[in-house]
């Protein structure tokens, strides 16, 4: 085709035309970039230690495709506590589909709606065991809720449904959960 366009005028043009944009999209273009948050202290100073014993640390929100952070802050502490909701890529729910993630449970769904609209939800006691299993099924020993979009509603959220408000540690708010968590675990 391009030796015939080569030969008139009139069909060289049109030809040089098409060719540019059909091999536009192949031109590389710059990707953005986006300054990644340093991972707070109590992670990277190791200050997660003084509330894990064999128990895992429930970053909220629970990592997810969109907010993975929690997943790197575990890497920078050298893997030494296991996180709730973690890495996994494989089928999941009752189809057994694909999906980035384990199942969701429905404290994380909360969580993440929560810190998606900023809207505290109402909290009642059914709420409430059902965070406490979910925390089990984690084997959870701290609730960390580092400094993220609506933070306010999650840390009343998080308030409403452990009954304490946390402390502030080393740059993120935390729970111990290990006194509630470690009986009748799964």
């Amino acid at each position: 085709g391009t030796e015939r366009a080569l030969r008139s005028w009139s069909t060289l043009v049109p030809w040089c035309v098409g060719l540019v944009v059909a091999l536009g999209p192949l031109v590389p273009t710059p990707l953005p970039v986006v300054e990644r948050s340093t991972t707070p202290a109590f992670f990277a100073d190791g200050t997660w230690r003084e509330y894990v014993d064999d128990g895992s640390v429930a970053t909220v929100p629970l990592p997810r495709p969109e907010a993975a952070s929690a997943l790197r802050w575990q890497r920078d502490a050298d893997f030494g506590y296991p996180i709730a909701g973690g890495y996994f890529v494989g089928p999941a729910g009752a189809e057994r589909k694909g999906k980035y993630g384990p199942d969701d449970r429905p404290t994380a769904l909360l969580l993440a709606k929560v810190a998606d609209k900023g809207i505290v939800p109402l909290i009642d006691a059914h709420t409430r065991a059902v965070a406490l299993a979910d925390l089990r099924f984690w084997h959870a020993d701290a609730v960390v809720l580092p400094p993220t979009q609506n933070h306010a509603a999650l840390a009343a959220t998080l308030t409403d449904l452990l009954g304490t408000p946390g402390r502030y540690v080393d740059g993120v708010r935390v729970w111990d959960v290990r006194t509630i968590t470690a009986a009748q675990r799964p």
